[in-house]
């Protein structure tokens, strides 16, 4: 269970560096560097009305929550593998480190973006 936990961790943060690359790539195409943000929103929004235009970025939410179900299901298996008896506890530690980074950063993130979000 600690070499799955620890699989799963890789391949979790493999998948979400993956979706931040999509994410990111199809934003910078579609920004342009001039005006304010106002602008630039009505710009993206028209240029995006037809449903086909936004499939990179459905494609990468999907990888994030493919990336978030890895993390859980491996974080699940880490602790197990970790609490298991006469069992090495070298790969539960690993995944439990892995897998916890995800799910962790989503909630911080969730979190500021709140927090940040009430500022303005």
């Amino acid at each position: 269970m600690g070499i799955a936990s620890f699989i799963l961790g890789i391949i979790s943060l493999v998948v979400f560096i993956a979706a931040i690359i999509v994410s990111t790539t199809f934003i910078m195409d579609h920004i342009t560097l001039n005006g304010n943000s106002n602008t630039i929103r009505t710009d993206i929004e028209e240029q995006l009305k037809d449903a086909n235009d936004v499939i990179p970025l459905i494609v990468a939410f999907l990888m994030m929550l493919t990336s978030f179900g890895c993390g859980v299901v491996g974080l699940i298996l880490g602790i197990v593998g970790a609490c298991s008896k006469g069992k090495h506890k070298a790969f539960p530690i690993i995944g439990i480190v892995l897998n916890a980074l995800l799910p962790v950063g989503f909630v911080t993130l969730f979190l500021l973006g709140i927090a940040l979000s009430g500022t303005s």
